[in-house]
Order: structure tokens, then C-alpha cells, then sequence
């Protein structure tokens, strides 16, 4: 509870609400007579009283926070955790993590037997290992110093592997020792970097240590020390941008090598952290009993387990990229259509209605022929949080069934025509969800419908909100990876071969008794494609002429001033199509006149509705014009009468390549030929 307060109460897991007062956060730095907290989950309301989260406290003389504030996604109102730091009387309490409902809270300490540590230093080839003390910065006479940590967290990585786990808050705590060497002291920051490489092969070269060939990008870091220390000085930051790396909220298989962290100094005057000044020197892990134990460097981390659907133990996953991506919005009478935006659905607190649209690629899934069984699908999304932090609504979101062509440029709110009567998956989005994780909508039969009639329906699926005139905070999902820890949208499919045998037939001869009985097995017919398509190798960016906003095939029948060469921003996969088998056949019959018939059948291409891909366009060698060309893909390919249009059956063009072979005079029909 905060001293300053006129009467404190202390609710564990509850959440209270209050009338005609101000709201402090659990880790502000004290609160008032006239201030109240409202805890992540409760059911009573009090009014100009105090009320402190269990874990709130104020900082006190040993440990601070940072200037970064954290968000904790559990609680059922959003609890924004300042990290200011302010001094207090030395009884309150360690600042820690708040459990998630359903969830725990963990402390994750050392000795030397179960973690280690160790500094590097530029200029020398090892490292010392599990040192008195930890070091970093630069001092006269001595090569730049970093200091790495490395926690046990075995348990916490195997309970990801085993049941999913999302980590919801984290903070780190060391201790500054007091007796910093060097001749004269600078303001600095030590930060947080996750370590990039095992400890063995980081380079210590000048100018090497703290590079990105050693360590990522910060994800943390601790108050400014402002002047040297003269006594122990307990310090904590957030931990949760750290530990996600190498425990993502997203996804297990997204999970960094875990190579410990890296304590970096850097001067708050911006000036090279090879610079001589006084270095800054913590506690490491140590067996010495004598020695406090909240002095060690430790970790408190805040998690629950949650279910994620995946395919069961009998079937494989078969992922599916997105293809097309799409938001539409409808702004009272306007409609908009967005790409390469952040998808979402619902209507957000300005009004807006959205709708998102996804196709994926089941081009792999064009045969009608299955020799596998299909289980259950679901599409997966990376959800970022909502669009109002401080007031999220808990949203309901339903699948539907696209059923005509569209593409990105015409595809609107009015036109896009849809299964209205029939959702295929539900979800609902918990407004205590934590930013960063993996949504999974189940969609199984319509993934069967799909995949049972060769992807040839495929026309994608529209997400609706089913409370989508309700206005409020609104979902908000990745669109693509182009960003860190964004992931694209994707779609699962559960499925297994099928092992088929026939019976085993018992052949009886006249053979003598005392001969054994052969018995035969007759072999699984696999089935094969017919024609199948090809991916032209090596996958490369496509160049095209283009005269008159027209893309032409023959650029020589131009002039040079007339064309313009395009260049696609993308490598485009090119396909054919190919009869390796040599199924696609010419063959001979007569018709019931007597007269000869001569059927050629070719490998040919069927067309995927056409889509756009983003070209740069060089005018006169200037800096490129990015633009949209619409282009044809190849979607499969099947055997057709040769010289037949895929669309529109006109067989017209056909040209006599060999003289039709005449039917053997004893009417057995002609042997079948390749082409």
C-alpha cells in the first residue's frame, strides 16, 4: 500500500471502479488522499478512497523504473504501468509483475550452478566466465566491456513446447556495486540487447563487441545513472520485450536461439561508448551466502497457459500463404477500399465499419484425385491489440464464405458477393488478450468443400464482426511480415496420406500339396496427374515492355522512344505446364460410319482471374515510376483437345502435324501415341 495515502485497501485480484476521482497506475510513484486505483478485475466501487493493487507500490530508495511504460493485456481493464521513479520510505515493497487471470506469477533466480555469466572484453579472445562481478563501459587503459546474463529458462521454453504458454509482464532487477573504476565519471544508460550468436563465436574485434554481429537490436533499458554510485543501488526494467524473444506470444516456432542477455553502457550525451570514463559495475551470480540474495540479478515473470488449436498427433499441417489481402471500410454513405493496410473488422470508435478479405493459395489442392484425408483447417492470424488501448472491447468475429472472381482494385463493400446465411468459423477476441499472439479460427468444412472440389471455388472468405453496428475498440491483425514480429496471414491444413491396399488373393493350381500356396498383393494405384505445372527455375523478377499502357510480347516490333521497359518489385513465380508422364495422348477410333477419328489431346494451362503485381517502370532512364500490371497465372493444368482455348472451348487453330494413322486391317485400334 502507498504511506501517503489517508486509507488504503488492498485487493488481490480485483477491480474496482470509482467515482469522482483520478486513476494512478499499480507502480506509480505515490498516491494522494484524493486519488484512487482501480485493480485489473474486481466487482465493488468505492468513491475518494485509496486502492492499491497488490503488487503496486512506490519506488523506493533501491529500486526504480525505467521511463518506457508497460501495458498488461490480462487484467480486465487496461492497467498502464508507468515506470517513474521516485523515492519512498525503504517498507515498500519490490516492485513485481501482476499475474493474469488464470495465470502465475514466477521468479527465476540463479547460483552459479544452474545459470552463468560472463564478460567480454574488445581486444581479448575469451571471455571471463561466471565472474565476482559483472562489467560495463570503458575505462583508461582497458578495451570496451559488456556483460552477459543468462537465465534458467528451461522450464518456462519446455511448458511452451508442451501446453503454449503467453508471457503477459517480465521485469529484470541487478544491483549496482558501488567502487566504479576508471578517472572520471559520464552519465550513461546500460541497455538491454538479446544476445545474437552462442557465446564462443562472438567476435571481440574493436569495433565488433557491441555490433549487430554480436547482439539485436535494445529491447529495454535501465534509468540514467547520473552520477558515480556510492553505495548499492537496486535497479529494475521491463523484461517483457526480451523474454518474448525467445518465448514469442505468437507462435512457438517463432522463438529466438536463447543465447542469454547483454548488458550494454551508452553515454546519455551521445558521445562514442569507447570513450574513457568511469565503467559501471554490478553484482553477478555467486554461491556466497553472505551476500543478500536480492542483490543477484534475477527475473520475475507473469504468464498463464492457453490453448492453441492445432493438428492432432494422426495428421500432418500443410500451410497456405495469403495471396490477396483486402479492408473494407464503409464511412456512413463513402465506401474505401484498403490494402497493404492493417486488417481489423468491426466499427471503431470513429464510426467506421470494416470488413476484411483473404484468399489463400490452394493451388496444391487442385487435383479432384485425393490418395489424403482431410481433418480440420484453420486460418491464423497475428493479432497486435486493439485499436483503443485504454477501452478494448471484447469482439466476436465470423467467417464467410466468398462466392464469386474479385480482385484487390474492384472489389468494394456493395459488390462483394458472400454467404450471408452461413458463418464457417467463430471466434471470440477476449478484450484481455494479449497483444502479439496467434488468433486461430477454425474453418474446417469449409476447407473440406474447398479442397473436395480442387480449389476451384476458391474465391478467398470475408471476416464480419457479429456486433458490427456495435461501435467501439476494434481488433487489429498484421497484414503482412514486413515489419518485426508482424506475420502474415496464414491457413492450416490438417491432413494424412491414405494407405490403400486391396485384399490378398489366394490363387489355387494343381500344383502337388506338399508346394507352398502363392499368394499375390496387388500394388496401391497411386494416382497421378495427368499434366501437372512447373515452376520455372531460378524464380527471378519479371521484365516486361510496355507501349500504350499495353504490355507487349515482341518489344523489336517498337521503337526504343515508344516502349518502357518494367520491372517487377518482387521475384514472380513463372509456371508451364508439363506432360512428364506422357498421359496427354493421341489416339485413333472409328465412328460409327467406319470412318477414322484422330483425338489429340495437349497438356494446356488454365488461368487464375487475373491479378496485379507492382512493377517499377523506367521512363528514359530516369528514376523508376511504380505501377500496377495486371498479369495471368497459371492456376493447373489439365488435358485438353490441343489448340483449345482453357475459357472458351473454341478449338479452332488446330494444325495437322502427321498424317492420321490407318487402323490395322484385323480392327484392332490403333496404338496410343505420345504427341
Amino acid at each position: 500500500t502507498t504511506p501517503s495515502s489517508s486509507s488504503s485497501t488492498t485487493t488481490p485480484s480485483s477491480s474496482s471502479s470509482t467515482t469522482s476521482s483520478s486513476t494512478t497506475t499499480p507502480s506509480s510513484s505515490s498516491s494522494t488522499t484524493s486519488s484512487s486505483t482501480t485493480t485489473p478485475s474486481s466487482s465493488s466501487s468505492t468513491t475518494s478512497s485509496s486502492t492499491t493493487t497488490p503488487s503496486s507500490s512506490s519506488s523506493t530508495t533501491f529500486y526504480n523504473n525505467t521511463s518506457s511504460s508497460t501495458t498488461t493485456p490480462s487484467s480486465s481493464s487496461s492497467t498502464t504501468t508507468p515506470s517513474s521513479s521516485s523515492s519512498s520510505s525503504s517498507s515498500s515493497p519490490i516492485p513485481r509483475c501482476d499475474a493474469p487471470q488464470g495465470g502465475v506469477r514466477e521468479e527465476i533466480r540463479g547460483t552459479l550452478v544452474e545459470s552463468k555469466t560472463i564478460v567480454f572484453t574488445e581486444g581479448d579472445d575469451d571471455g571471463d566466465v561466471n565472474p565476482d562481478e559483472l562489467v560495463v563501459g570503458k575505462k583508461h587503459n582497458t578495451g570496451l566491456k559488456m556483460s552477459i546474463i543468462k537465465f534458467d529458462l528451461s522450464e518456462l521454453i519446455k511448458n511452451q513446447q508442451e501446453e503454449n504458454i503467453w508471457i503477459y509482464e517480465s521485469n529484470i532487477f541487478v544491483t549496482v556495486k558501488d567502487g566504479s573504476e576508471g578517472k572520471t565519471w559520464k552519465s550513461q544508460i546500460t541497455k538491454l540487447h538479446p544476445v545474437a550468436v552462442p557465446w564462443d563465436e562472438i567476435s571481440t574485434n574493436v569495433g565488433q563487441l557491441t555490433s549487430e554481429q554480436n547482439i539485436d537490436e535494445s529491447t529495454g533499458e535501465f534509468n540514467e545513472l547520473t552520477k558515480e554510485i556510492n553505495r548499492n543501488k537496486k535497479i529494475r526494467t521491463d523484461f517483457t520485450e526480451t523474454i518474448q524473444k525467445w518465448i514469442s506470444p505468437f507462435n512457438k516456432n517463432k522463438n529466438q536461439d536463447y543465447y542469454g542477455v547483454a548488458l550494454v553502457s551508452h553515454y546519455t550525451d551521445g558521445s562514442d561508448e569507447r570513450e574513457d570514463a568511469k565503467d559501471v559495475r554490478y553484482y553477478s551470480f555467486t554461491n556466497d551466502t553472505e551476500v543478500e540474495e536480492d542483490f543477484l540479478p534475477w527475473i520475475d515473470v507473469c504468464y498463464k497457459k492457453v490453448e492453441i488449436k492445432e493438428c492432432n498427433d494422426d495428421y500432418g499441417k500443410v500451410v497456405t500463404n495469403v495471396v490477396s489481402s483486402v479492408v473494407l471500410v464503409k464511412d456512413g454513405d463513402e465506401t474505401l477500399t484498403q490494402t497493404n493496410e492493417t486488417l481489423t473488422h468491426g466499427k471503431d470508435n470513429d464510426g467506421k465499419k470494416y470488413r476484411t478479405v483473404l484468399k489463400f493459395d490452394l493451388e496444391q489442392f487442385s487435383e479432384k484425385f485425393k490418395t489424403y484425408q482431410i481433418d480440420e483447417s484453420f486460418v491464423h492470424l497475428n493479432y497486435l491489440g486493439p485499436s483503443n488501448e485504454d477501452s478494448p472491447t471484447q469482439r466476436t468475429v465470423s467467417v464467410y464464405k466468398i462466392t464469386s472472381p474479385w480482385t484487390e482494385d474492384d472489389v468494394t463493400w456493395e459488390n462483394l458477393e458472400f454467404d450471408e446465411d452461413k458463418p464457417y468459423g467463430t471466434l471470440i477476441i477476449e478484450k484481455s488478450r494479449l497483444g502479439g499472439t496467434e488468433v486461430t479460427i477454425p474453418i474446417h468444412e469449409l476447407a473440406r468443400d474447398w479442397i473436395e472440389e480442387g480449389g476451384v471455388d476458391n474465391y478467398g472468405i470475408v471476416l464480419i464482426d457479429d456486433a458490427e453496428d456495435d461501435q467501439g475498440s476494434t481488433p487489429q491483425y498484421a497484414h503482412d511480415d514486413t515489419e518485426p514480429y508482424h506475420y502474415a496471414p496464414e491457413m492450416s491444413i490438417c491432413q494424412k496420406t491414405i494407405v490403400s491396399t486391396t485384399p490378398t488373393q489366394i490363387i489355387t493350381t494343381t500344383m502337388p500339396v506338399t508346394d507352398r500356396i502363392a499368394t499375390q498383393t496387388t500394388p496401391m494405384v497411386v494416382y497421378e496427374p495427368a499434366c501437372e505445372s512447373k515452376v520455372k527455375e531460378p524464380i527471378e523478377k519479371m521484365k516486361v515492355w510496355v507501349v500504350n499502357d499495353t504490355v507487349v510480347v515482341d518489344p523489336d516490333d517498337y521503337d526504343p522512344e515508344d516502349r518502357t521497359l518494367c520491372v517487377s518489385t518482387n521475384e514472380i513465380a513463372i509456371k508451364f505446364c508439363w506432360d512428364i508422364k506422357g498421359k496427354c495422348k493421341k489416339m485413333q477410333r472409328r465412328d460409327i460410319f467406319g470412318k477414322i477419328e484422330t483425338e489429340c489431346k495437349c497438356c494446356l494451362p488454365k488461368l487464375k482471374t487475373v491479378e496485379t503485381e507492382t512493377f517499377d517502370c523506367f521512363v528514359d532512364n530516369k528514376n523508376p515510376i511504380k505501377r500496377t500490371i495486371p498479369i495471368e497465372k497459371i492456376q493447373s493444368c489439365n488435358c485438353m483437345m490441343c489448340a483449345r482455348d482453357a475459357e472458351t472451348g473454341d478449338s479452332t487453330g488446330m494444325e495437322k502435324v502427321e498424317e492420321n494413322l490407318i487402323i490395322d486391317q484385323d480392327g484392332r485400334a490403333a496404338t496410343m501415341l505420345l504427341l
